[in-house]
């Protein structure tokens, strides 16, 4: 069938389309991989911790879980300072100053106004 050869053909010829998102989360874990702050480990567990995380974290009870998931965790001990946290994430997490949480970054349309980092 002609109709169908031509549609094939056509089908073939278009260019794939760039997901805008796409291509600033792998710029984003690009500069989060090659961080001067080497650190990648604890950058990584902080974006899981956001992610699996069934509602929004208090700056506190973020890195409080940090502490505890490294590998010497003590209660209370090896808390890592906010800003640390923030500069390793290579501005893949935000923090909400009227709630005092963190998430992750490409939440931030669907949440209250927050500064991203």
């Amino acid at each position: 069938m002609h109709l169908q050869g031509d549609l094939i053909e056509a089908l073939n010829s278009l260019q794939p389309v760039s997901d805008p998102y796409d291509d600033l989360y792998t710029s984003a874990m690009r500069r989060l991989q090659a961080s001067q702050f080497g650190n990648t480990n604890l950058a990584m567990t902080t974006i899981f911790w956001l992610f699996f995380a069934k509602r929004p974290l208090r700056q506190e009870e973020l890195l409080h879980a940090l502490a505890l998931s490294g590998s010497n965790p003590q209660v209370g001990k090896n808390i890592p300072a906010v800003s640390h946290v923030l500069d390793l994430c290579a501005g893949l997490i935000v923090i909400d100053d009227i709630y005092g949480t963190v998430g992750l970054a490409y939440m931030l349309p669907y949440n209250t106004p927050s500064t991203a980092l």
